[in-house]
């Protein structure tokens, strides 16, 4: 009995303290503040100032609700009724270049690194690009993801305001969305260039450290069948194609690589630039 009334104390102790940190966090969420500063990676996180810096609500499309210039500290601060009630960006513009870090419900500061701008293509690598195929009746769902790495010295954003990553898809496909997400990993929407035939471009910081690109379409599927074409833009150390194990799939220099959730996995290592797959 004894060792029952211990545990029924510590259990309500444990579900009192939840319950205090809940209540906390509603009242950080419902008092709309948030600070941070805003730091320049490149020149060995300095505070950046007269930095523009954004709060961007999520919800209906990305709205911007306020603006501030940061302090001579590099320091920035927003007071919003809608911070808090759902998820936020913060978004500095440095040299007319974006650099986002999410604003999550509780949380009342957020700091930013900024980088130095480069348009120099060699900035960034392709280690892995990922195709995943899926039957949907007479359309082929199909997502990519290349995943990017930039390791500039000193560190640098990779960034042209005319497109700085192009991808192409098939000609029958019609091109869903396309989304980014640099090292904080929260995926941010993106417009798309034009290029003709089949052929996008982005303009997005590629910030120093892991990113990535998302990148949906549909194709015909008419009689459980479609080929594709694919070309590789960028030199890729690996490419994967990811299909459920009801489909069939023949590409020369893809192997057989085990499975992934159920799906099979084929590999091919070392894909150049200009090659079709």
């Amino acid at each position: 009995m004894q060792f029952m009334k211990i545990w029924l104390t510590e259990w309500r102790l444990k579900f009192v303290v939840s319950a205090l940190l809940l209540c906390l966090t509603a009242i950080a969420a419902r008092a709309g503040t948030v600070t941070g500063i805003v730091h320049n990676g490149t020149n060995g996180d300095k505070p950046a100032a007269g930095v523009d810096v954004l709060l961007i609500q999520l919800q209906g499309g990305m709205q911007t609700v306020a603006s501030v210039k940061t302090d001579a500290e590099g320091r920035y601060h927003f007071d919003n009724p809608a911070i808090g009630t759902g998820p936020m960006l913060i978004r500095a513009v440095y040299h007319g270049v974006f650099f986002h870090q999410p604003l999550t419900p509780g949380t009342a500061s957020v700091d930013v690194t900024v980088f130095e701008p480069t348009t120099n293509p060699a900035a960034i690598q392709v280690p892995l690009r990922l195709l995943v195929f899926q039957p949907n009746g007479d359309k082929l769902m199909v997502g990519e993801e290349f995943s990017i790495t930039n390791n500039t010295k000193p560190p640098a954003a990779y960034f042209k305001q005319d497109g700085n990553f192009e991808f192409t898809i098939p000609s029958e496909a019609t091109l869903d969305q396309v989304s980014t997400f640099g090292p904080s990993g929260m995926p941010v929407r993106q417009g798309t260039i034009d290029k003709g035939k089949g052929r996008y471009a982005i303009a997005y910081a590629f910030q120093p450290g892991q990113n990535g690109v998302r990148i949906s379409y549909i194709l015909p599927y008419s009689g459980d069948k479609a080929a594709l074409r694919e070309s590789s833009t960028y030199d890729a150390q690996r490419v994967l194609l990811v299909v459920p194990p009801t489909m069939q799939i023949s590409s020369t220099g893809f192997n057989p690589a085990g499975t992934e959730q159920g799906f099979n996995v084929f590999s091919k290592e070392t894909v150049q630039s200009g090659n079709w797959f």
